[in-house]
């Protein structure tokens, strides 16, 4: 699950700083002795949004995995809040690290057999170091609240919710512990026009504090989400800045079919 490190930190001399959430210098990772992901450099300080259009998702989740701090480079340096993922040598290390960033993934399973309050509740009881007493059920309804989702909502089973449900499910999850970063692995990927719309303007309303990075192939959504938008030519490692094809104006015309 976690790479093992080495015991010599890489860019050890420069100096830490937590204006930059992450940082990405010259990456290069291989498989099988072939370079398969080159990022240049890329940076998002803490209070923006960037999104990263266009990247094949294979690489996209290798490129994830780094940032996060699960794997190292191969060549180059990734900072997360500032320190250098190669010195953070134990899970103990990275924990605190990860838990500072919420990870919104729709593929992740939800307990299909079991009200939908339990996939809540399940996210919190990852957190050992804190019981499942009354507070902790208190949170679980105030997010829910926040989320959008009613009581009759948390009661019904989840294989019986539907996708405007299972979405507030999945970022009520990535939210849960209160993430100063915010990555939405390809949100609008299963979701129709509708949906897609409803998850935006969700992500608008409730994240607009947070540092949020995006992967998407959707241009329009993420123009209308960030503040940046880039794409990388995971073969050469060029970050370009990326112009939507059309603007996100044209795309809530279409969801809403304004004639």
């Amino acid at each position: 699950m976690f790479q093992g490190r080495g015991s010599t930190p890489v860019g050890a001399l420069r100096p830490k700083t937590e204006e930059y959430i992450l940082e990405v210098r010259d990456f290069q990772r291989t498989v099988y002795g072939r370079p398969a992901l080159r990022v240049s450099a890329l940076t998002l300080r803490r209070g923006e949004s960037l999104a990263i259009v266009g990247m094949p998702e294979a690489e996209a989740e290798l490129l994830l995995h780094h940032l996060t701090g699960r794997f190292l480079p191969d060549a180059g340096e990734v900072r997360l809040f500032g320190t250098p993922t190669s010195e953070i040598l134990t899970e103990t290390e990275w924990f605190p690290y990860v838990r500072r960033i919420g990870l919104y993934d729709d593929r992740w399973p939800l307990l299909e057999d079991w009200p939908v309050e339990a996939s809540l509740m399940a996210t919190f009881a990852m957190d050992w170091s804190t019981s499942m007493d009354e507070c902790r059920y208190a949170e679980i309804r105030t997010l829910a609240r926040r989320m959008g989702l009613r009581p009759a909502d948390l009661e019904r089973p989840m294989s019986e919710a539907g996708p405007d449900i299972r979405l507030r499910v999945h970022l009520a999850r990535a939210l849960a512990f209160s993430p100063e970063l915010l990555i939405l692995f390809y949100p609008t990927e299963r979701l129709d026009d509708a949906m897609a719309f409803e998850l935006g303007r969700l992500v608008r309303r409730v994240c607009r504090d947070l540092t949020l990075l995006m992967f998407t192939r959707d241009e329009a959504l993420a123009a209308w989400l960030c503040q940046r938008v880039v794409s990388i030519d995971p073969a050469t490692g060029a970050v370009r800045e990326a112009r939507p094809q059309f603007p996100w104006w044209e795309r809530l015309r279409q969801w809403f079919r304004f004639p």
